[in-house]
Protein backbone atom coordinates (compact mmCIF):
# COMPACT_ATOMS: atom_id res chain seq x y z
CA UNK A 1 0.00 0.00 0.00
CA UNK A 2 1.04 3.36 -1.13
CA UNK A 3 2.60 5.72 2.20
CA UNK A 4 -0.08 8.74 2.20
CA UNK A 5 0.82 12.27 3.57
CA UNK A 6 -2.59 13.24 5.20
CA UNK A 7 -3.36 16.29 7.03
CA UNK A 8 -5.82 16.01 9.71
CA UNK A 9 -8.02 19.21 10.86
CA UNK A 10 -9.23 18.70 14.17
CA UNK A 11 -10.69 21.50 17.11
CA UNK A 12 -8.56 20.70 19.61
CA UNK A 13 -5.21 18.52 20.42
CA UNK A 14 -5.94 15.48 22.52
CA UNK A 15 -4.38 16.44 26.09
CA UNK A 16 -3.39 13.52 28.26
CA UNK A 17 -2.94 15.58 31.40
CA UNK A 18 -6.31 16.91 31.48
CA UNK A 19 -7.84 13.67 30.30
CA UNK A 20 -9.48 13.01 27.36
CA UNK A 21 -13.17 13.55 26.05
CA UNK A 22 -14.57 10.97 24.10
CA UNK A 23 -14.13 13.11 20.95
CA UNK A 24 -10.51 13.64 21.37
CA UNK A 25 -10.02 9.64 22.32
CA UNK A 26 -11.45 8.75 18.77
CA UNK A 27 -9.42 11.10 17.37
CA UNK A 28 -6.44 9.70 18.61
CA UNK A 29 -7.05 6.17 17.83
CA UNK A 30 -7.24 7.60 14.40
CA UNK A 31 -4.29 9.16 14.23
CA UNK A 32 -2.56 6.38 15.79
CA UNK A 33 -3.39 3.57 13.56
CA UNK A 34 -2.83 5.78 10.18
CA UNK A 35 0.99 6.54 11.56
CA UNK A 36 0.69 2.83 12.75
CA UNK A 37 -0.06 1.76 8.85
CA UNK A 38 3.00 4.25 7.97
CA UNK A 39 0.93 7.18 6.62
CA UNK A 40 2.75 10.27 7.28
CA UNK A 41 0.02 12.22 8.98
CA UNK A 42 0.20 15.95 10.55
CA UNK A 43 -2.55 17.26 12.96
CA UNK A 44 -4.18 20.73 13.15
CA UNK A 45 -5.83 22.17 16.02
CA UNK A 46 -6.21 24.50 19.33
CA UNK A 47 -4.53 24.01 22.23
CA UNK A 48 -6.58 24.13 26.00
CA UNK A 49 -3.97 26.85 27.70
CA UNK A 50 -1.21 25.87 29.10
CA UNK A 51 -0.67 22.75 26.05
CA UNK A 52 2.46 21.65 24.74
CA UNK A 53 2.38 20.17 21.10
CA UNK A 54 3.89 17.00 20.57
CA UNK A 55 5.72 15.76 17.40
CA UNK A 56 4.01 16.37 14.38
CA UNK A 57 1.05 18.54 15.66
CA UNK A 58 0.57 22.07 15.03
CA UNK A 59 -0.45 24.04 17.68
CA UNK A 60 -3.23 26.47 15.58
CA UNK A 61 -3.18 28.62 19.21
CA UNK A 62 -4.35 28.47 22.33
CA UNK A 63 -8.08 28.26 23.08
CA UNK A 64 -10.47 27.18 25.73
CA UNK A 65 -13.50 25.63 24.26
CA UNK A 66 -15.79 24.70 27.31
CA UNK A 67 -18.60 26.53 27.62
CA UNK A 68 -19.04 26.10 31.12
CA UNK A 69 -15.23 27.20 31.89
CA UNK A 70 -15.29 31.00 29.96
CA UNK A 71 -18.82 31.85 30.19
CA UNK A 72 -17.72 35.56 29.26
CA UNK A 73 -16.24 34.40 26.17
CA UNK A 74 -19.01 31.94 25.09
CA UNK A 75 -21.62 35.27 25.13
CA UNK A 76 -18.86 36.51 23.06
CA UNK A 77 -19.22 33.48 20.60
CA UNK A 78 -22.69 33.53 20.74
CA UNK A 79 -23.48 36.85 19.89
CA UNK A 80 -21.43 36.18 16.79
CA UNK A 81 -22.54 33.44 15.77
CA UNK A 82 -26.27 35.11 15.66
CA UNK A 83 -24.54 38.14 13.67
CA UNK A 84 -22.36 35.95 11.50
CA UNK A 85 -25.26 33.37 11.00
CA UNK A 86 -23.36 30.72 12.13
CA UNK A 87 -23.71 27.56 14.39
CA UNK A 88 -22.50 28.64 17.56
CA UNK A 89 -20.58 25.08 17.94
CA UNK A 90 -18.85 26.48 15.50
CA UNK A 91 -18.46 29.79 15.26
CA UNK A 92 -15.79 28.89 18.87
CA UNK A 93 -13.29 27.47 16.59
CA UNK A 94 -12.83 30.14 13.75
CA UNK A 95 -9.78 32.25 13.62
CA UNK A 96 -7.53 33.85 12.00
CA UNK A 97 -4.05 31.75 12.54
CA UNK A 98 -6.24 28.37 12.36
CA UNK A 99 -6.76 29.43 8.78
CA UNK A 100 -3.41 30.71 8.11
CA UNK A 101 -1.88 27.62 9.02
CA UNK A 102 -3.71 25.72 6.63
CA UNK A 103 -3.22 28.09 4.41
CA UNK A 104 0.35 27.99 4.83
CA UNK A 105 0.81 23.74 4.76
CA UNK A 106 -1.32 23.24 2.20
CA UNK A 107 0.16 25.65 -0.11
CA UNK A 108 3.96 24.00 1.16
CA UNK A 109 3.00 20.51 0.59
CA UNK A 110 0.93 18.28 -1.30
CA UNK A 111 -1.39 16.32 0.49
CA UNK A 112 -2.63 12.86 -1.06
CA UNK A 113 -6.18 13.23 1.83
CA UNK A 114 -7.03 15.83 4.13
CA UNK A 115 -9.34 14.75 7.09
CA UNK A 116 -12.12 16.95 8.45
CA UNK A 117 -12.65 16.07 11.92
CA UNK A 118 -16.21 17.19 13.67
CA UNK A 119 -18.88 18.87 11.43
CA UNK A 120 -17.60 22.03 13.55
CA UNK A 121 -14.49 22.07 11.08
CA UNK A 122 -16.41 22.66 8.03
CA UNK A 123 -15.94 26.18 8.13
CA UNK A 124 -12.62 25.21 6.22
CA UNK A 125 -13.98 23.76 3.55
CA UNK A 126 -13.53 27.02 1.01
CA UNK A 127 -10.02 26.83 1.62
CA UNK A 128 -9.99 23.19 0.70
CA UNK A 129 -11.66 23.41 -2.89
CA UNK A 130 -9.96 20.52 -5.82
CA UNK A 131 -8.25 18.58 -2.53
CA UNK A 132 -9.19 14.89 -1.62
CA UNK A 133 -11.28 15.03 1.65
CA UNK A 134 -12.56 13.17 4.20
CA UNK A 135 -15.27 13.90 7.27
CA UNK A 136 -14.99 11.88 10.51
CA UNK A 137 -18.33 12.53 12.01
CA UNK A 138 -17.97 11.44 15.70
CA UNK A 139 -22.47 12.12 16.15
CA UNK A 140 -24.69 13.01 13.57
CA UNK A 141 -24.45 16.53 15.14
CA UNK A 142 -27.90 18.06 14.26
CA UNK A 143 -30.06 15.01 15.45
CA UNK A 144 -28.37 15.55 19.00
CA UNK A 145 -28.69 19.15 19.02
CA UNK A 146 -32.52 18.71 17.96
CA UNK A 147 -32.98 16.06 20.78
CA UNK A 148 -31.86 18.30 23.54
CA UNK A 149 -33.94 21.06 21.91
CA UNK A 150 -37.05 18.56 22.77
CA UNK A 151 -35.96 18.37 26.82
CA UNK A 152 -35.27 21.80 27.10
CA UNK A 153 -37.74 24.99 28.05
CA UNK A 154 -38.24 27.57 25.76
CA UNK A 155 -35.36 29.84 25.53
CA UNK A 156 -33.01 26.73 25.12
CA UNK A 157 -35.28 25.20 23.15
CA UNK A 158 -34.51 28.17 20.93
CA UNK A 159 -31.29 27.49 20.85
CA UNK A 160 -30.61 24.20 20.20
CA UNK A 161 -32.87 24.28 17.70
CA UNK A 162 -31.04 26.87 15.74
CA UNK A 163 -28.05 24.72 15.92
CA UNK A 164 -29.28 21.90 15.18
CA UNK A 165 -30.38 23.75 11.90
CA UNK A 166 -27.24 24.94 11.07
CA UNK A 167 -25.16 22.09 11.73
CA UNK A 168 -27.44 19.79 9.38
CA UNK A 169 -26.33 22.77 6.66
CA UNK A 170 -22.81 22.19 7.34
CA UNK A 171 -23.12 18.09 7.65
CA UNK A 172 -25.34 18.47 4.34
CA UNK A 173 -21.77 20.30 2.91
CA UNK A 174 -19.69 18.10 4.12
CA UNK A 175 -21.30 14.93 2.65
CA UNK A 176 -21.81 16.42 -1.10
CA UNK A 177 -17.95 18.03 -0.78
CA UNK A 178 -16.27 14.85 1.09
CA UNK A 179 -15.09 11.90 -1.19
CA UNK A 180 -16.05 9.78 1.64
CA UNK A 181 -17.32 10.36 5.26
CA UNK A 182 -16.07 8.44 7.84
CA UNK A 183 -18.72 7.28 11.11
CA UNK A 184 -18.72 5.74 14.74
CA UNK A 185 -22.41 3.68 13.74
CA UNK A 186 -23.83 2.53 10.93
CA UNK A 187 -27.07 5.24 11.89
CA UNK A 188 -24.77 8.10 11.32
CA UNK A 189 -23.36 6.50 8.31
CA UNK A 190 -27.24 6.44 6.90
CA UNK A 191 -27.83 9.81 8.37
CA UNK A 192 -25.26 10.49 5.95
CA UNK A 193 -25.82 9.03 2.83
CA UNK A 194 -29.53 10.75 3.27
CA UNK A 195 -27.77 13.72 2.78
CA UNK A 196 -25.94 12.97 -0.56
CA UNK A 197 -22.67 11.55 0.93
CA UNK A 198 -21.10 9.90 -2.36
CA UNK A 199 -19.44 6.97 0.36
CA UNK A 200 -19.25 6.12 3.88
CA UNK A 201 -17.20 4.17 6.35
CA UNK A 202 -18.77 2.76 9.72
CA UNK A 203 -15.50 2.41 11.83
CA UNK A 204 -15.11 -0.17 14.68
CA UNK A 205 -13.89 2.12 17.58
CA UNK A 206 -11.70 0.22 19.54
CA UNK A 207 -11.59 0.39 23.37
CA UNK A 208 -8.57 1.55 25.15
CA UNK A 209 -5.26 -0.26 25.01
CA UNK A 210 -4.92 -1.52 28.65
CA UNK A 211 -0.75 -1.34 29.89
CA UNK A 212 0.50 -5.32 29.82
CA UNK A 213 1.16 -4.93 33.62
CA UNK A 214 -2.76 -3.71 34.28
CA UNK A 215 -4.06 -5.94 37.08
CA UNK A 216 -7.37 -6.52 38.79
CA UNK A 217 -7.43 -4.95 42.27
CA UNK A 218 -9.55 -5.75 45.48
CA UNK A 219 -12.90 -3.74 44.80
CA UNK A 220 -13.27 -0.57 46.56
CA UNK A 221 -16.78 -0.37 45.52
CA UNK A 222 -19.69 -1.70 44.43
CA UNK A 223 -20.58 -0.11 41.45
CA UNK A 224 -18.96 2.21 39.22
CA UNK A 225 -20.16 5.23 36.85
CA UNK A 226 -17.86 6.96 34.73
CA UNK A 227 -18.16 9.38 32.24
CA UNK A 228 -18.01 13.57 31.25
CA UNK A 229 -20.80 14.62 33.00
CA UNK A 230 -20.61 18.04 32.12
CA UNK A 231 -22.02 16.89 28.62
CA UNK A 232 -25.59 16.81 28.77
CA UNK A 233 -26.79 14.10 27.16
CA UNK A 234 -23.92 12.24 29.88
CA UNK A 235 -25.74 14.31 32.51
CA UNK A 236 -28.66 13.39 31.66
CA UNK A 237 -28.14 9.78 32.27
CA UNK A 238 -26.50 9.94 35.31
CA UNK A 239 -29.54 11.97 36.65
CA UNK A 240 -31.82 9.10 35.50
CA UNK A 241 -29.35 6.76 37.74
CA UNK A 242 -29.77 8.80 41.08
CA UNK A 243 -33.41 9.99 41.14
CA UNK A 244 -34.97 6.37 39.84
CA UNK A 245 -32.19 3.38 40.43
CA UNK A 246 -30.02 4.79 43.52
CA UNK A 247 -32.79 5.09 45.78
CA UNK A 248 -34.10 1.31 45.27
CA UNK A 249 -30.54 0.27 46.09
CA UNK A 250 -30.07 -1.34 49.37
CA UNK A 251 -28.03 1.84 51.55
CA UNK A 252 -25.31 -0.57 51.94
CA UNK A 253 -24.44 -0.91 48.41
CA UNK A 254 -21.58 1.90 47.55
CA UNK A 255 -22.06 3.62 44.93
CA UNK A 256 -18.77 5.74 43.11
CA UNK A 257 -19.17 8.29 40.48
CA UNK A 258 -15.94 9.74 38.35
CA UNK A 259 -15.16 12.58 36.15
CA UNK A 260 -16.23 16.04 35.96
CA UNK A 261 -19.09 17.48 36.54
CA UNK A 262 -20.92 15.67 39.48
CA UNK A 263 -20.05 17.91 42.15
CA UNK A 264 -23.35 18.95 42.64
CA UNK A 265 -24.78 15.18 43.91
CA UNK A 266 -22.22 15.33 46.94
CA UNK A 267 -23.77 14.42 49.96
CA UNK A 268 -27.19 13.78 48.27
CA UNK A 269 -27.04 10.20 49.20
CA UNK A 270 -25.18 8.57 51.93
CA UNK A 271 -24.40 5.46 49.91
CA UNK A 272 -23.09 8.03 46.74
CA UNK A 273 -19.19 9.07 46.63
CA UNK A 274 -18.48 11.49 44.07
CA UNK A 275 -14.84 10.88 43.38
CA UNK A 276 -14.30 13.95 40.54
CA UNK A 277 -11.68 13.34 37.81
CA UNK A 278 -9.94 10.45 38.32
CA UNK A 279 -6.10 10.42 37.15
CA UNK A 280 -6.81 6.89 35.78
CA UNK A 281 -10.31 5.61 33.97
CA UNK A 282 -8.85 2.04 34.21
CA UNK A 283 -7.46 1.86 37.59
CA UNK A 284 -10.81 2.82 38.89
CA UNK A 285 -13.16 0.61 36.76
CA UNK A 286 -10.99 -2.20 38.01
CA UNK A 287 -11.54 -0.64 41.68
CA UNK A 288 -15.63 -1.62 41.05
CA UNK A 289 -17.56 -4.94 41.73
CA UNK A 290 -19.87 -3.81 38.45
CA UNK A 291 -19.89 -0.98 35.93
CA UNK A 292 -23.34 0.85 35.52
CA UNK A 293 -23.51 2.68 31.95
CA UNK A 294 -27.31 4.68 32.44
CA UNK A 295 -27.08 6.49 29.04
CA UNK A 296 -30.87 7.68 27.99
CA UNK A 297 -29.77 10.75 25.35
CA UNK A 298 -26.61 11.19 22.75
CA UNK A 299 -26.26 9.22 19.57
CA UNK A 300 -22.78 8.16 17.43
CA UNK A 301 -20.60 5.57 19.59
CA UNK A 302 -20.40 5.64 23.95
CA UNK A 303 -16.31 5.48 24.22
CA UNK A 304 -16.58 4.90 28.05
CA UNK A 305 -19.19 1.94 27.04
CA UNK A 306 -16.01 0.16 25.08
CA UNK A 307 -13.73 1.01 27.96
CA UNK A 308 -16.20 -0.35 30.60
CA UNK A 309 -16.60 -3.80 28.42
CA UNK A 310 -12.88 -4.19 27.72
CA UNK A 311 -11.99 -4.24 31.62
CA UNK A 312 -13.52 -7.60 32.21
CA UNK A 313 -15.85 -6.50 35.13
CA UNK A 314 -19.52 -7.39 34.96
CA UNK A 315 -21.08 -4.68 32.86
CA UNK A 316 -25.53 -3.06 33.70
CA UNK A 317 -25.55 -1.22 30.76
CA UNK A 318 -29.20 0.22 29.38
CA UNK A 319 -29.94 -0.41 25.11
CA UNK A 320 -29.12 2.96 24.37
CA UNK A 321 -25.64 2.49 25.76
CA UNK A 322 -24.82 -0.14 23.80
CA UNK A 323 -25.85 1.58 20.51
CA UNK A 324 -23.64 1.12 17.35
CA UNK A 325 -21.71 -1.57 19.41
CA UNK A 326 -21.64 -5.38 17.71
CA UNK A 327 -20.79 -8.84 19.28
CA UNK A 328 -21.63 -7.64 22.72
CA UNK A 329 -20.12 -10.14 25.70
CA UNK A 330 -22.85 -12.21 27.96
CA UNK A 331 -20.95 -10.57 30.82
CA UNK A 332 -23.08 -7.61 29.69
CA UNK A 333 -26.09 -6.74 30.74
CA UNK A 334 -29.32 -4.69 29.46
CA UNK A 335 -31.42 -2.99 31.71
CA UNK A 336 -33.63 -0.30 30.29
CA UNK A 337 -35.92 0.10 33.19
CA UNK A 338 -34.92 1.46 36.92
CA UNK A 339 -36.54 -1.68 38.36
CA UNK A 340 -34.62 -3.77 35.68
CA UNK A 341 -31.53 -1.90 36.17
CA UNK A 342 -31.78 -2.80 40.31
CA UNK A 343 -32.33 -6.42 39.68
CA UNK A 344 -29.36 -6.68 36.80
CA UNK A 345 -26.45 -4.98 39.51
CA UNK A 346 -28.18 -7.31 42.66
CA UNK A 347 -27.84 -10.25 40.36
CA UNK A 348 -24.45 -9.04 39.55
CA UNK A 349 -23.53 -8.39 43.21
CA UNK A 350 -25.08 -11.67 44.30
CA UNK A 351 -22.97 -14.04 41.87
CA UNK A 352 -19.56 -11.94 42.69
CA UNK A 353 -18.44 -13.29 38.83
CA UNK A 354 -14.56 -13.11 38.35
CA UNK A 355 -12.85 -11.53 35.69
CA UNK A 356 -13.84 -12.18 32.18
CA UNK A 357 -10.32 -12.42 30.26
CA UNK A 358 -11.59 -12.95 26.50
CA UNK A 359 -10.33 -11.16 23.27
CA UNK A 360 -13.45 -8.65 22.74
CA UNK A 361 -11.01 -5.79 22.69
CA UNK A 362 -8.57 -7.80 20.50
CA UNK A 363 -10.95 -8.49 17.96
CA UNK A 364 -12.28 -5.23 17.49
CA UNK A 365 -8.81 -3.42 17.88
CA UNK A 366 -8.11 -5.70 14.71
CA UNK A 367 -11.45 -4.67 13.51
CA UNK A 368 -10.77 -1.19 13.47
CA UNK A 369 -6.90 -1.77 12.00
CA UNK A 370 -8.24 -3.87 9.27
CA UNK A 371 -10.79 -1.19 8.53
CA UNK A 372 -8.59 1.39 8.26
CA UNK A 373 -6.33 0.03 6.09
CA UNK A 374 -8.55 -1.24 3.32
CA UNK A 375 -10.69 2.61 3.95
CA UNK A 376 -7.13 4.27 1.89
Amino acid sequence: MKHLSILFLTTILPDEKRGLTGGEIVSSHVVKVLRDLGHDVYVLGYGRPGYEKKEKEILAGYRGIETNENRLQAVFWFVRAIIKGNAYSVEKFIGKSYKNYLIKFTGKKKWDCVIVDHAQMSWLLPCLTGMRLVHLSHNSEALLYNEQAKESGFLRRFIFKREADKIEKMERKLAKISNSVWTLTKANSDDFLRLGCKSTLNLPVPPMQLPDNFRISEPIYDIGLLGSWNWRPNRTGLDWFCNYVLPRLPQDIRVAVAGNGADDLCFRFPNLFVLGRVKDAATFLAEVNCIAIPSIAGNGIQIKTLDAISIGRPVIATSHALRGIDGIPERVMVADTPVDFVNSIEKSLIAQKDIVHDDWAKRRREMFVATLKEAL
